[in-house]
């Protein structure tokens, strides 16, 4: 993209001299294992797999699209057997800092969130990251309503609401960028 006539020309070209290294030269293309690269995913890109039931592989979306959201840090689209699932990192300030992970399957389904970094007070905010708190995600459509179908945590309520934002907006940013592959 924006350099398609460009890198068209190029792969034209370099087609055209592999061709005439071949036919007019009699140089024979070989394999050559040395230059086979296996690229082993990172310890961060194997735990957003591990979020994605029937992770394959992995790559990071284009950074341009988060553009307008202030939440989202990154986004992974990770594929699966029956498509496209995603991973979206959200940061949101309560406190502290709180960054969490949102997996959405290729069905548009919330399957896993889970709490990356939070510094909220023990047994307070803290309670963002326990089960109660996570378990009301899975399941939940990614659409803009997700906010209203969570509740926040007693004793953990301004953490608890700033982090569904977080999530909400992750919902927000898949069903605007994401949904239906645009």
């Amino acid at each position: 993209t924006g350099a398609t006539i460009s890198s068209t020309a190029g792969k034209k070209a370099v087609s055209q001299a592999a061709g005439y290294a071949e036919t007019e030269l009699a140089i024979v293309p070989a394999e050559d294992p040395a230059l086979k690269v296996r690229v082993e995913p990172s310890e961060e890109d194997l735990r957003r797999m591990a979020m994605v039931q029937d992770a394959k592989a992995i790559r990071p979306v284009d950074a341009y699209a988060l553009m307008g959201y202030e939440a989202v840090q990154a986004v992974y689209a990770v594929e699966t057997g029956s498509g496209t699932a995603y991973v979206i990192e959200v940061k949101v300030m309560s406190k502290d800092v709180i960054r969490m992970s949102v997996a959405i399957d290729p069905a548009g389904v919330i399957t896993q969130v889970s709490v990356l970094e939070q510094h909220e007070g023990e047994g307070y905010g803290s309670k963002i990251a326990e089960e109660p708190f996570l378990s009301q995600f899975p399941g939940q459509t990614a659409d803009g309503a997700l906010s209203e179908r969570v509740d926040a945590i007693t004793g953990a309520t301004s953490s608890s609401s700033v982090a569904i934002e977080g999530i909400a907006q992750a919902a927000r940013f898949y069903e605007e960028q994401l949904k239906g592959g645009n």
